[in-house]
């Protein structure tokens, strides 16, 4: 389980920064958006790091913590968050669309 965000490396900084964040994921509850940087997952330095070492500091069981360092905006201080990981990204990304499509294609939902 994660916390609904896609990451990619920055190479100016060698950080990760957030690529997407999925609706109603614990990482949009929190208040992490596009274009965040990620400095630290759990007090590691993310710099070192390649994507592929990511879900093992990120990915854990569902209901327990993880801490995130993040620089938001125009801001140069990372904020720390600590947000409980939850369901899949992928099943979660595939309900809400689910969802959308229901809503767009059900006929009984429209008004005439």
């Amino acid at each position: 389980r994660g916390v609904g965000v896609v990451l990619e490396k920055e190479l100016k900084t060698l950080y990760f920064y957030v690529k997407r964040v999925v609706s109603g994921g614990p990482a949009w509850t929190a208040g992490i958006q596009q274009g965040d940087m990620i400095t630290a997952i759990d007090g590691t330095d993310l710099r070192p790091l390649e994507k592929e070492d990511l879900p093992g500091l990120v990915v854990g069981p569902e209901g327990s913590s993880v801490a995130i360092e993040c620089v938001s905006g125009d801001s140069d201080r990372p904020k720390k968050l600590v947000l409980t990981r939850s369901l899949d990204t992928a099943k979660v990304q595939s309900s809400n669309l689910a969802m959308r499509l229901r809503i767009t294609l059900d006929p009984s939902l429209h008004t005439i």
